[in-house]
C-alpha cells in the first residue's frame, strides 16, 4: 500500500513539471564565468578578461581575479593586467595583514614598474609619486603605498 502511495506521489510531481522546462543545475552566474575563464586561458581574450574582472568587483572575495590577472600580464602582456596584479595584491595585503611578505610586495611593485613601463596611466603616476626604480626595495615602497590606501 505504501509503495503505491509513493508511485502515485511521483506521478503527480511528474505531471507538475511542463515536458519543455528545464530544470537548472548551475547557476547561470557560475555558468558564464567558467566560460570567460576558459577564454582568458586558452586564448588569452581580453574582453573576456575585462568581463570577468567586472564580475570580480562584486565578488565577497576580488582577489580570485589574481590568477588571471597574472596570466594575463604574463602570457599575453596585458598591460591592465599588469596593473590588476598590482591592485589585487595590495588589497590582500591591506585587509590581510599577514599576506605581506617580501615576495607578494615585489610581485606588485614589479607589475607596477612594468605596467607603467607599458605605458599605464595610473602605474606611472604611483611610480613617479612613490620615486619607484628597479632599485627600490619592494617591501619599504610597497608598505609606503599601502599606507596611503
Amino acid at each position: 500500500m505504501k509503495a503505491i502511495c509513493i508511485l502515485i506521489f511521483f506521478a503527480i510531481q511528474c505531471k507538475n513539471v511542463a515536458k519543455d522546462e528545464v530544470l537548472p543545475t548551475s547557476n547561470p552566474i557560475q555558468i558564464n564565468e567558467f566560460i570567460l575563464k576558459k577564454k582568458v586561458i586558452e586564448t588569452g581574450d581580453i574582453q573576456a578578461y575585462e568581463n570577468l574582472y567586472n564580475s570580480y568587483l562584486a565578488s565577497p572575495i576580488p582577489q580570485e581575479l589574481l590568477f588571471y590577472s597574472l596570466y594575463m600580464a604574463d602570457q599575453y602582456n596585458y598591460v591592465q593586467a599588469n596593473y590588476d596584479v598590482f591592485a589585487n595584491v595590495t588589497l590582500l595585503c591591506k585587509y590581510r595583514k599577514k599576506a605581506l611578505t617580501d615576495d607578494m610586495a615585489k610581485l606588485a611593485i614589479d607589475n607596477l614598474i612594468k605596467a607603467s613601463d607599458l605605458g599605464h596611466h595610473q602605474a606611472t603616476l604611483k611610480v613617479k609619486e612613490f620615486k619607484i626604480d628597479k632599485h627600490s626595495k619592494p617591501i619599504d615602497v610597497f608598505k609606503a603605498l599601502l599606507a596611503e590606501e
